[in-house]
């Protein structure tokens, strides 16, 4: 069941859909994230991204996962990946990051010091 609160601080409302509970601000339109500083929360979701963009199982993904064990993780592939891992983390990744994402290790190293900054804008 989803609930609704409006919270005390300025126009913030508070969802509560049985997960944890998001905030949102109507008037900025910003979501504010739960902060994904341990690892095993980032993977999940690189999990699901991988998912997203190859069809693959997410157990079969792990922290030594390269291209060479997914199929269609090729060029193409890795900007399918990466646009699945900018929407699912609210993230923008660079050029040289894009480069730097030969494994799902270096992913998670990558994403993760993204994610406290995006918070703490």
């Amino acid at each position: 069941m989803t609930e609704t609160t409006p919270s005390p601080l300025s126009n913030v409302i508070t969802i509560d859909d049985e997960q944890e509970p998001i905030r949102v601000d109507p008037h900025l339109r910003i979501l504010e994230r739960k902060v994904m500083n341990d690892t095993a929360d980032v993977l999940t979701t690189v999990r699901e991204a991988f998912k997203s963009a190859f069809d693959v199982d997410p157990r079969l993904v792990s922290v030594e996962t390269s291209p060479s064990d997914i199929p269609g993780w090729d060029s193409v592939g890795h900007l399918s990946l990466a646009s699945e891992l900018e929407q699912a983390f609210g993230i923008s990744l660079d050029v040289d990051e894009l480069i730097e994402m030969e494994s799902v290790c270096e992913i998670v190293r990558i994403i993760t010091p993204k994610l406290s900054k995006e918070v703490s804008r």
